[in-house]
């Protein structure tokens, strides 16, 4: 483990917003979330897997009336959420360290109203693994209140086809997106080559299409040469666009691009390369 991982675990068990329990032993939060951490009667959302928080901390600004808890076991990478949440005052966020395995010893039955699945690994070797799973499933359904949800977001085929059969052969499917792209705006193009577009109309556009960027995410060569910026942005703070793992970190961030208004004037040039990229129908 590296030295910079090292000090942001040291330094994020400190942290109040900040959970581990042991693993396999029933954990002391379970059933009390609301009334001992958050203290207030409203929606328990989780995050499982969550990587560094990026896309708890976007619902938690975006949902202000929602509680959102992320789950992951690398308490390093949740360092940077956490982080974020404590400097910002957000007093609807918290971070679990822990194998969503044992998720059940952790929440209470009826505790949970909505779960996230994002950009999950697809485990191409071990579908009982995947966070999409009949065994997986069946342990959110021990925490969802009747009628909870479960949203998954990827840039997986093998994992959104084999989530799509699960949910029909077992579940209620109540919304599905599988070709993103077709769905873009048909006045796309004279919308992001216009001088005057407003934070207003980007904010409806990532509300409407916040995932069009994934094919972007894998493409930063094109994005370095068509906007620097954005560039510069992120590695400003912090990722590594060499690593698959930061690639993915940059992708929940881009989701939430309403919350950031730096980020959201440099969406601009994003909006042109993917347009582009989706004319010439290129696939990563």
């Amino acid at each position: 483990m590296g030295k910079d991982k090292i000090r942001r675990f040291a330094a994020i068990k400190e942290y109040t917003n900040f959970f581990e329990p042991v693993i396999g032993e029933e954990y002391f939060m379970k059933g009390k979330w609301k009334a001992d951490f958050f203290k207030n009667d409203h929606p328990i959302v989780l995050e499982l897997g969550c990587g560094k928080g990026e896309y708890t901390i976007g619902l938690a600004k975006h949902f202000p009336n929602k509680n959102f808890i992320g789950c992951d076991i690398k308490g390093s990478r949740m360092y940077i959420g956490a982080t974020e949440a404590l400097d910002k005052e957000m007093n609807n966020v918290a971070f679990l360290r822990t194998k969503i395995d044992f998720i059940t010893d952790c929440f209470s039955k009826n505790e949970v109203d909505e779960i996230w699945l994002t950009f999950s690994d697809p485990q191409p070797k071990k579908p009982n693994k995947r966070l999409s799973s009949k065994p997986f499933i069946n342990r959110y359904l021990q925490l969802l209140k009747p009628g909870g949800i479960i949203h998954l977001k990827t840039d997986s085929d093998l994992l959104f086809e084999f989530t799509e059969e699960e949910i029909e052969n077992n579940y209620e499917l109540l919304e599905l997106t599988w070709d993103l792209y077709n769905e873009l705006p048909e006045n796309l193009e004279r919308i992001a080559q216009s001088d005057e577009l407003t934070n207003r109309t980007i904010r409806g556009l990532a509300d409407r299409h916040n995932t069009f960027v994934r094919g972007v995410s894998t493409n930063w060569d094109i994005l370095g040469q068509k906007n620097t910026e954005i560039i510069r942005y992120l590695e400003d703070q912090g990722y590594n666009l060499k690593t698959e793992e930061d690639m993915i970190s940059v992708t929940r961030l881009i989701d939430t691009i309403r919350e950031d208004d730096e980020l959201l004037h440099l969406f601009l040039g994003i909006v042109n390369i993917q347009y582009k990229n989706y004319q010439e129908n290129r696939t990563y």
